[in-house]
């Protein structure tokens, strides 16, 4: 957006937390925009006294918002915060109203669909994987792209009153965040972000394990020069975690494995698997 309409602060989610608490306190916003789990964590550190901001409104997005996550919000900021349903592909695809029961489709903009694994449109009130039309985007149109993200499309209208179908719940991004030890005897962590949009050439699928309280092991499945492609991963993470201060502490591990498979609970892929207390 031009300056004209403000001054703008964008803040890296993979920053020290301690920069961001300082950057965020020096620049004392009115608008509090960013991934849910971001601004639930930047509500924890106003709780802990690190920051002391009053935003005028907050809004969340590319994440899922839970109500714990509200809850801690809306006592840290004293502000309802808005949940949008966003990512790269479109900036607005849904809204949750004041009843926090549904998001709000807009398909005015959008054309929506749910599928199975074969894109056969399930039925609405059937878990599917969510496929995404826009309707304004005339220079690179995006038609039936697949999300990734599985959405159940309600049948009944919300009882807000508003027109616009709606969503119930959003799986496929839930992830959690892995925690390690700083040089300076301080915690910080790893966003999922910064792992879900991991790219280097050569790999074609990992999964993250967090092994002890600092150390991790991907298990990657690569294709081409297998040592080049490693010696590329590990270049990668180091820079990730030089840009957290982890660089360290933080002890990598390898593994070259032929398949990852699905969580046998859930019978879905996990990227993350954090270290459980």
């Amino acid at each position: 957006m031009p300056p004209l309409y403000g001054r703008f602060l964008p803040l890296s989610i993979n920053s020290p937390l301690e920069t961001i608490d300082h950057r965020s306190n020096a620049f004392h916003p009115d608008v509090l925009s960013g991934y849910a789990s971001g601004i639930h964590l930047l509500s924890q550190e106003q709780l802990k006294g690190n920051i002391t901001i009053r935003p005028e409104r907050i809004i969340c997005t590319s994440d899922p918002l839970t109500p714990e996550m509200r809850n801690t919000i809306k006592q840290a900021f004293g502000k309802e915060p808005v949940n949008f349903y966003a990512g790269s592909e479109s900036l607005t695809m849904a809204v949750q109203c004041k009843r926090h029961e549904n998001l709000h489709l807009f398909t005015d903009w959008h054309i929506f669909e749910a599928v199975d694994e074969a894109l056969r449109p399930v039925a609405a009130g059937t878990p599917g994987n969510l496929l995404l039309t826009n309707l304004y985007n005339y220079t690179q149109p995006l038609i039936r792209y697949q999300m990734h993200d599985e959405v159940v499309i309600n049948e009944r209208p919300c009882g807000c009153g508003s027109p616009f179908p709606t969503i119930r719940n959003l799986a496929g991004r839930q992830e959690e965040f892995l925690w390690f030890d700083t040089a300076d005897g301080k915690r910080d962590y790893l966003h999922p972000i910064v792992l879900v949009e991991l790219f280097v050439a050569g790999l074609k699928k990992f999964q993250v394990i967090q092994t002890q309280r600092n150390e991790m092991l991907m298990k990657v499945i690569v294709e081409g020069d297998q040592t080049a492609v490693l010696a590329a991963i590990r270049h990668r993470m180091h820079e990730i975690f030089c840009g957290k201060k982890l660089d360290t502490t933080v002890k990598l591990n390898l593994e070259v494995v032929q398949e990852i498979p699905n969580d046998p609970k859930t019978g879905k892929y996990k990227l993350i698997i954090p270290l459980k207390n």
